[in-house]
């Protein structure tokens, strides 16, 4: 393969190889904070914590169990920290943008994967609780409780599967509003309507059209170059003003333009054009193409 497809390849794999690693960064600060939620939901209901340590993948929580209310919400309140987390990084994401008109690239890769981490974060805790053979952990509390006291944990099941479907949907419509309103000043919103949107809802300029600040530079170009002049006649440039008004009664119409022309004095006295636009009923501004 040619040596600029290598190099495109080689580009691209590291782009993914960089984004890889921010999703794992993301996931593991993830682990550590949603055992902080944890653990602050317990210091508000005065629960007897004996231990609570840093490891490799987290904080090892160790507390007394009071009842079931309790349990619930150790399931749901370190999910929900994160969420908290999630619309903290969201809220910042939006004021940068309104402050310096974008984020920076890192914070928006950092935020989207973060809000990825959080939609999987229940399968992520399952997946490590069973990968550590863990069937103390935060999981299966509701299962463990149930089995305690009915003998059986079904209901711990259902109730644990509901509250990680419910957080699921929760976090799912956080992350979708972040990506389509938010993420890269809403590239995805802009794509979207690009794509779908009807044609006269585009902005399509004509040819040779150019703004009125390009024109005003112009004439303001003009100014400047016969002032360099300082007062001799050849060479210098004028500009002159024309408005037309066609009016048509039996078709119901009456049409305004303005014709702008700039001339050049030559050494006989002569004016000959330089450029020349006009200035449409519809507000457009067009340059007139002497070989159209």
């Amino acid at each position: 393969p040619p040596r600029s497809t290598l190099v495109r390849s080689s580009a691209a794999s590291d782009v993914y190889k960089r984004q890889l690693l921010m999703l794992v960064f993301a996931v593991w600060i993830r682990s550590y904070l949603h055992t902080v939620g944890t653990w602050i939901f317990l210091i508000l209901m005065s629960t007897p914590i004996s231990n609570f340590s840093p490891t490799l993948i987290g904080f090892d929580l160790q507390y007394s169990t009071v009842g079931i209310g309790q349990e619930v919400g150790v399931i749901m309140f370190g999910n929900l920290f994160n969420t908290l987390v999630f619309c903290l990084l969201l809220g910042l994401t939006s004021l940068l943008q309104k402050l310096i008109q974008h984020a920076p690239m890192l914070v928006y890769k950092f935020v989207a994967s973060y809000g990825i981490g959080i939609i999987f974060d229940f399968i992520l805790i399952l997946i490590t609780d069973l990968i550590m053979w863990n069937m103390k952990a935060e999981a299966f509390k509701l299962y463990n409780y149930y089995k305690s006291v009915d003998g059986n944990g079904t209901m711990g099941i259902v109730i644990t599967i509901f509250i990680a479907a419910g957080l699921f949907v929760l976090n799912s419509f956080i992350l979708y509003n972040y990506l389509v309103f938010t993420h890269m000043e809403g590239r995805l919103i802009d794509l979207f309507t690009r794509v779908t949107a009807d044609v006269n809802h585009f902005f399509v300029p004509f040819d040779h059209e150019v703004s009125s600040r390009y024109l005003r530079w112009i004439i303001k170009k003009i100014k400047q170059e016969n002032l360099r002049l300082n007062g001799v006649q050849y060479g210098m440039k004028h500009a002159a003003v024309t408005y037309h008004t066609v009016d048509n009664p039996s078709r119901g119409f009456l049409e305004r333009t303005t014709y702008i022309a700039t001339y050049r004095r030559r050494e006989d006295g002569s004016m000959v054009l330089d450029r020349h636009f006009v200035r449409r009923e519809d507000g457009a501004i067009c340059e007139i193409d002497e070989n159209k």
